[in-house]
Parts: structure tokens; sequence; C-alpha cells
């Protein structure tokens, strides 16, 4: 990796005909307050045009993001062995990439270890063209209800709300993401609330306020199936098709022992 001029840096000659990706509020923080190279570094092959002009293949959105800072300079890896058509590939994936949405993201990232062809989550976040840090967060969204991922993959919900609701139960996740969409609330209206529930739940309080009328049947088979199981449940229903999943949740291993003995699940 080397630190090149900005001016240096060009478009590659594969580009789609499509404008190139903004970069997001996020990616501006983090490179305001963490330098550019928190974003990652930029792959880059010399360019036909002249010497010492590089065209970028990955990274796009670190580049522009430079160009909104002012930053003179960005990091680098300069690949001179490139083939044309992988060349053409990395280019269209970085395009591609900025129309995914969070969650979908974080998916390629997990696969990517999965599968072998990155060692790392910080591996495959190279591969993204985003950085660890970006990587770690991108994956843990995997980790919430499907209706809410579901509402970031239609754009109902922004990543910066998603991340948010992280530290929620499974009901609770549920509930302030409606809240977030019928109210159109920004992360910190979000915030504010989740703040105003916690202290209502030192209260008695039990649920978020203004939450949005779910089906009082399955909040009481949630509630039995919690004490059934001893463990945190929720239950992701959609009315229109009928279909959902049923969560049980378990902090250990001799927890989740314990759940699938009253379950009465045979041993192999």
């Amino acid at each position: 990796m080397q630190w090149i001029d900005f001016d240096k840096l060009e478009l590659s000659r594969h580009k789609p005909n499509k404008a190139p990706p903004a970069p997001s509020a996020d990616a501006l923080a983090i490179a305001s307050s963490a330098g550019i190279d928190a974003l990652g570094t930029i792959l880059a092959e010399p360019s036909p045009r002249g010497p010492e002009t590089y065209e970028i293949l990955r990274g796009l959105i670190i580049w522009r993001a430079a160009q909104v800072l002012q930053i003179p300079q960005v990091p680098v890896d300069i690949n001179t062995h490139i083939d044309e058509q992988t060349a053409q590939l990395l280019v269209h994936l970085d395009y591609g990439l900025h129309n995914d949405d969070a969650v979908a993201v974080g998916r390629k990232i997990q696969q990517l270890v999965k599968t072998g062809r990155a060692k790392t989550k910080t591996d495959a976040g190279r591969l993204q063209g985003v950085s660890r840090f970006q990587a770690s967060r991108l994956v843990r969204l995997q980790y919430l209800p499907l209706t809410v991922r579901n509402m970031l993959a239609d754009k109902r919900l922004k990543a910066s709300h998603a991340r948010t609701l992280l530290p929620l139960s499974m009901g609770e996740q549920l509930d302030f993401a409606f809240l977030v969409v019928e109210n159109n609330w920004s992360v910190r209206q979000l915030e504010e609330a989740i703040r105003n529930h916690r202290t209502g739940n030192a209260s008695g309080t039990t649920a978020p306020a203004g939450a949005p009328r779910r089906d009082p049947n399955i909040v009481r088979l949630e509630q039995r199936i919690t004490r059934r199981y001893g463990t945190t449940a929720a239950i992701e229903h959609d009315p229109a098709t009928r279909k959902g999943r049923l969560i049980l949740e378990y902090g250990s291993l001799d927890q989740l022992d314990g759940i699938l003995e009253l379950m009465r699940v045979p041993e192999d």
C-alpha cells in the first residue's frame, strides 16, 4: 500500500454508463474522524493515458470521500498484472456494490469467509470495498429479525436505524422498526424513543410508547412460549402471506440443550 496524490487517480475506462456513487454520510463521518484509510484501500492499475496516472478498480467510494473532504492523498494498492476481464469485473462490482442494501453486502462478506475465498471478515470487506470496521457492522445486521432486514432491503429503514436496534430484544427490534417506518423517525428520534422506553421499563411499562398494534394473539403466544422454554421468544408473522418465523434466544449451549430437551428433540 502507498499514499498517492488524489489527482493522479481517475475513473476506469471499464466504468459502466452511470454516475459514480456518492459517499454516504456515515462514510464521510468515519473518514473525517478516523482518517480516509479507515474506509479501506483503493485498488488501482496503471492508466494507459500517461505515466504516474492510475485507474480505480475498487474503492471508488474512498476516492469520492477524499474528493468531498478535500483530502490530498489516499491509500492505494497498485496492481500491474491484472487482465482486462478481471479489471472490468472489479469495476462493475464496485459500482454495483453501492446499490446493494446493507444486509446484502453483509451477507456477501459472510459468504466470502464461509467459502474460503477470504480468510477473515477484514479480507472479505476489502473485496467488497469496505473497511474492517464497516465489515463488522454489516455482518452484525444479519442477526436482525427477517422483517427488519426486509425493511432495510426495501429502503424503508436505513442502516443507521438498524444498527441502533441491534442491542434490543427481538420483540423490541420489531416494535421500534415499525415505529420508525410509520413515523419517519430520524436516528436521533429513534435513540430518544429507546431511552424513554428503557426509563418506562424501570417504572413497569413493557411496550414502547406509540408501538404499532401487533396482533394480541401473537403477543400472547410469544409470552406463552417464553414461559414454557424460559427464554425470549419472538414471532414474525406476515398477515398477508400467513407465513413467518419463530425465534428463540439462548445465552449458552447449556440453555440450548435445555430448550431442546423441553422440545423432546432426540439426540443423534
